[in-house]
């Protein structure tokens, strides 16, 4: 006569668990080993910028008293003027990002604004001097370009 497997606690609940699902699934009409497709949690840009945010602010300990009326979210990004455009399973350049003013205060009213992702990576990444120095350059850079002698 063959063995039974002895099953834990957990496993048998799992077990019982997967039928249900199974049965369910049979039920509404799906074969085997085809699920419905996931509703998307989060279908408001404002939300999923406060949730993540929240979630952050957490993570790292650092203060969150927001509420989603706090998140504004303007057309273009008020630093570099691009449109703001959320992307579709992936962030962009123009995606619209929560930014922290000033980042060791956190999450408060008042300290966040929506900018857009390139402009947050090239906040992040930057020190005042290096903007400083790249404003300078580029300033020479733009006057060059009004040469006469260019045209």
């Amino acid at each position: 006569m063959g063995e039974h497997k002895r099953y834990t606690k957990a496993e048998r609940e799992s077990l019982v668990l997967d039928r249900a699902k199974a049965a369910y699934y049979k039920k509404v009409g799906y074969n085997k080993g085809e699920r419905p497709p996931r509703k998307s949690k989060v279908k408001d840009t404002r939300y999923a910028m406060y949730h993540n945010a929240k979630v952050r602010a957490k993570s790292k300990g650092i203060p969150f008293n927001l509420e989603l009326e706090d998140i504004l979210l303007p057309l273009t990004c008020p630093l570099l003027g691009i449109d703001l455009v959320r992307g579709v399973g992936k962030y962009t350049d123009n995606s619209p990002t929560l930014d922290r003013i000033i980042p060791c205060l956190g999450y408060i009213k008042g300290n966040v604004q929506v900018i857009s992702m390139r402009a947050n990576r090239i906040k992040d990444n930057s020190t005042f001097e290096e903007f400083e120095r790249m404003y300078l350059s580029w300033k020479l850079i733009h006057v060059a370009r009004d040469d006469p002698r260019c045209s």
